[in-house]
C-alpha cells in the first residue's frame, strides 16, 4: 500500500512542470518544508505514545481556551446553559441533547480555528479569493450550528421556564 508521500510524488509527477507554479504546489511545499512536517505527512511518526497524543490534544484545547476569544465566549455561554439546565432539573434525554449541542458548537469553533490558521499559513501575505471563501464558509458553518443550537435551546428550555412562570 503506497504511503502518502508516494501518492504526493505520483501527484507531482502526473501533473508535471505546469503544476509546480500552482497554489496547490506552493501549499504542498509548505507542508513538506521540514523533516517533522514530512514525517507527519507520510504517517511515519509512529513512535508517539497514546499519552503524548493526549498531551498534544490538551495543549490544543488549552490554546483555544486561553487565546481564542470566540471559543472563550462559547465556553462561557455553555457553562451558563449547563448550570441553567441543572437548576431547571433537566431529564436525562434533555441533558443528552444539551451536552451534544454544546459540544458540537465548541467542536465547530475549534475546526473553524484550524481552517483559519491553515489558510493564513498557506497564503502568507495576500488573501486569495479562494482562501477568503474557505474562511468565510468555515465561519458560516459555526454560525449555522450556533443558530440551530439556539433553536434546540429554546425547545429544551421554554417548557421548563413556563413551569416556573417566567414565560
Amino acid at each position: 500500500m503506497p504511503t502518502k508521500f508516494c501518492f504526493a510524488r505520483h501527484y507531482f509527477n502526473k501533473f508535471g512542470p505546469e503544476f509546480q507554479d500552482t497554489d496547490e504546489a506552493k501549499f504542498a511545499s509548505l507542508l513538506f518544508s521540514d523533516k517533522i512536517n514530512f514525517r507527519l505527512a507520510i504517517g511515519k511518526n509512529r513512535s508517539r505514545s497514546r499519552l503524548e497524543s493526549f498531551r498534544i490534544a490538551f495543549a490544543g484545547l488549552g490554546h483555544a481556551i486561553t487565546r481564542q476569544k470566540n471559543f472563550q465566549i462559547q465556553i462561557l455561554i455553555g457553562i451558563v446553559v449547563l448550570l441553567s439546565a441543572w437548576f431547571l432539573r433537566f431529564s436525562r434525554l434533555e441533558w443528552l441533547v444539551l451536552i451534544l449541542t454544546v459540544g458540537l458548537v465548541l467542536a465547530a469553533e475549534l475546526i473553524n480555528t484550524v481552517v483559519e490558521v491553515v489558510v493564513d499559513l498557506a497564503v502568507k501575505e495576500e488573501l486569495l479569493p479562494d482562501a477568503k471563501i474557505a474562511k468565510d464558509v468555515s465561519a458560516a458553518a459555526v454560525l449555522l450550528i450556533s443558530l440551530f443550537s439556539i433553536i434546540i435551546g429554546l425547545i429544551l428550555f421554554l417548557p421548563h421556564l413556563r413551569q416556573i412562570n417566567i414565560f
